[in-house]
């Protein structure tokens, strides 16, 4: 009887102490998963007319949810689910996006927001052109941007305020070399450089011409052009120049555009 006992107390036991440890490891187990949060990549952008993102995957996420707003501390609407880490949506608007993690009921924290300029460029020409100030050659490119954005685009000028052309290598896609190039009044190669920057409102196209009183790279491409093809990334800051703290950059080639993400803000 009180081996009887015995082995039912000690069963009793065992089932209490299985409780006790599955109360306190499974709540440690929630708090694990909600305590963590995805990271949006510096590789998301607007690419013609499509937001995509793509941020680090969650440990036991299922899938995720992904929020945008207007403004930086405005309310954030759920925008779309993916059970994948990437998203590729139509957009025309200027966001702040930011994701979480779900598993269940459960739900991660959300990522630091990021900025997605919706704005796209191509570029129209890139050529040697002339002499320049002091008998030199020189390089000039012009890029057609177009601003899908609410807000205007702020390309600043000046001696200091670059953009910068690349020659790229066809089958590798890889840098062969680059050069600075100044924001250009026109397409003649003795345009000033701005010293106040070109504005591009709103939902409107500008063709932007830059030159570089430098033509290396220019040699190199018209000696074998079917080798290599050119990139060209503009800085610029969004809005009024002033209600951001971060200046963005759109890149542009012949064939397509994007505009990158500056990172979490």
């Amino acid at each position: 009887m009180r081996s009887k006992m015995s082995w039912a107390r000690r069963l009793i036991a065992l089932v209490l102490m299985l409780t006790l440890v599955c109360g306190a490891v499974l709540p440690a187990q929630a708090a694990s998963f909600t305590s963590k949060k995805p990271t949006i990549k510096k590789t998301s952008a607007y690419v013609n007319g499509y937001v995509s993102l793509k941020w680090s995957k969650v440990s036991g996420a299922t899938k995720y949810e992904i929020y945008r707003a207007s403004k930086k501390s405005g309310t954030y609407k759920k925008y779309a689910t993916s059970k994948t880490t990437s998203l590729k949506k139509k957009s025309s608007g200027t966001y702040y996006y930011k994701v979480r993690g779900v598993k269940g009921k459960q739900k991660t924290k959300f990522s630091k927001p990021v900025l997605i300029f919706a704005a796209t460029a191509q570029i129209k020409e890139v050529g040697f052109s002339g002499t320049g100030w002091v008998g030199t050659m020189g390089t000039l490119a012009s890029v057609k941007v177009t601003n899908h954005s609410k807000k205007d685009m702020q390309f600043l000028g000046g001696y200091y305020q670059h953009a910068t052309l690349y020659l790229m290598n066809k089958k590798t896609n890889k840098l062969v070399g680059s050069t600075y190039m100044q924001l250009n009044t026109n397409n003649d190669i003795y345009g000033i450089s701005i010293s106040d920057g070109i504005t591009i409102k709103a939902g409107k196209s500008q063709t932007l011409w830059y030159h570089v009183m430098e033509y290396t790279l220019w040699n190199q491409y018209n000696a074998s052009p079917s080798k290599y093809y050119w990139m060209l990334s503009m800085p610029f800051y969004p809005g009024k120049g002033t209600d951001e703290l971060v200046t963005m950059s759109i890149s542009a080639t012949k064939k397509k555009s994007e505009s990158s993400v500056p990172g979490a803000l």
